[in-house]
Formats: structure tokens, sequence, C-alpha cells
């Protein structure tokens, strides 16, 4: 039995029941990077059936980086940067508290030959109603099926044929895929595993070797976090556990999927 969909202000979300589970695998990700496994603990909240589309895009920004391809294809090349405007332009569009508050300035920088640089910083309202990115812990907790994990090594399905497009089914270069087209995991969530890099809230760094519960990642860093692999990614870059970064204003193939908290 699939777990029960709600919609909240139109936007159709998944709700993922809090539990707890073992983050990180072997894998062939460069420098250990999934690993130790740790014990994690996470609440519940609210996450995106689907990646965010074009049409999606569209709609609440007006305009968009990317060519047109279709209403149900998900907007591709997003950074990090642009993903939390995106939370924040549709938490306004709907009347909701938005998550984020971002701060653009400029300051003098003596090792740039004393130019000015401009720098971005983004304080987080824990309370707020509004939509945002997930945690990396939240996005692999529900990339596995939650507490209805059945312990798939991709999402949903131990054959990534099944769930995902990736670079032994890729189609044509010049077509992307539309969401949903393959089968979704134990949560009822689709594309978790290939199609898209997707962006997670926290900066990018080693796991600890402890127990948490609800980890956002590190105070600093100059990397976001990256989960899923992507239909130009092998098999191996697509499991659950696999992680990446890259820089919040870097060229990646990317989306967005939103979550929300219960309040």
């Amino acid at each position: 039995m699939l777990n029960t969909f709600k919609r909240i202000s139109g936007r159709e979300m998944v709700l993922v029941e809090g539990g707890t589970f073992e983050m990180g695998g072997e894998t062939d990700n460069p420098r250990g990077w999934a690993l130790p496994i740790h014990t994690v603990r996470v609440e519940s909240f609210y996450i995106g059936k689907y990646l965010i589309t074009q049409k999606d895009w569209l709609e609440v920004m007006g305009f968009s980086d990317n060519t047109y391809i279709g209403d149900n294809v998900p907007e591709f090349f997003i950074n990090w940067y642009k993903a939390i405007e995106f939370c924040n332009a549709l938490s306004r569009k709907e009347g909701l508290e938005c998550v984020y508050d971002i701060r653009v300035c400029k300051h003098f920088s003596a090792a740039n030959e004393g130019s000015d640089e401009t720098k971005t910083y983004i304080d987080v309202n824990q309370k707020a109603n509004g939509y945002r990115l997930p945690t990396e812990a939240e996005w692999e907790f529900a990339a596995r099926g939650g507490n209805k994990s059945e312990g798939f090594l991709y999402s949903g399905s131990n054959d990534l044929d099944e769930v995902g497009y990736y670079s032994d089914n890729k189609e044509d270069t010049d077509k992307f895929p539309e969401v949903g087209e393959k089968k979704p995991n134990e949560l009822g969530i689709y594309d978790m595993s290939g199609h898209l890099w997707e962006w997670c809230w926290d900066r990018f760094g080693r796991y600890p070797a402890g127990s948490s519960k609800d980890p956002d990642g590190l105070i600093t860093g100059s990397h976001r976090v990256l989960r899923g692999g992507t239909r130009m990614h092998k098999d191996s870059w697509c499991t659950v556990f696999f992680r990446w970064r890259g820089y919040p204003d870097g060229f990646f193939p990317a989306g967005v999927r939103l979550c929300r908290n219960i309040l």
C-alpha cells in the first residue's frame, strides 16, 4: 500500500513519517564520501511526489534559462541559489511564510586585489510553513522508502531500469523524459534514482561517526549536496546513498524536489 498523498496549497506532496535509518553505504563514491554508515533519526515531513516541472517553474518564476521542452519535463540546469529562490517565490505565491531569508551584499576583498565581492547569506526560519529543499538526511530517508523501506539499492527497486533513467537506458540526449514515467518507490515518490541531480540544503562534508537527529550539514563550506545521479551517469551513481557535491552557483543537470515542514 502506498503512502497517502496530500494536496497542500494545490501541490501534491507525500507524507514521510519520521523514523530511524542507517545512512550511507558501500559504493564507488570517491574518497569514501558515503561512509561511515551511521544512525540518523528524522522527524516527519512532506516531500514532492515529483520534481518541479518546466510548467511549474514558468508559472512561478515567469522565465527560464532552459529551452522549453514540455510541461511535464523536469526543470533542469538549476543552480542551488535558483532552487532556494524558487522555494521562496512559490511560498509567496501561495501566501505562505518563506523559509529562507536571502541577503545579497558586497564586501571588501583584500584577497582579490582589494575589489568588492558579492556574497549571498541565507538564514533559515525553521518554523515557517513555506517550501524548502530537503536536508540530505531527509532526501536519503525518502529515497529509501522511509519506514516502508524494502532495502532496495535504488529508490524503489534493485533494478534501476524499473525506476530511473541512467547511462544504459537514457533516451536521446536531445529529449528529456517526463516526470513519473518509471515506477515509484515504496512511498509513491518518483524519479529519485537517475534523471537529474537533486539539490539538498546541506553544505557538503564528511559524515559524523556517531548517531544524529535531523542533521542539516556543516555550518561552513563551499559546496552543497547533490543526490540521485542523472540519466548520463552509470548505475552506481544512482543509488540511494551515493553523494556528490557542487558549487551553489555552478552549472549542473540538477532539479528541485520540494519539502515542507509539518507544523
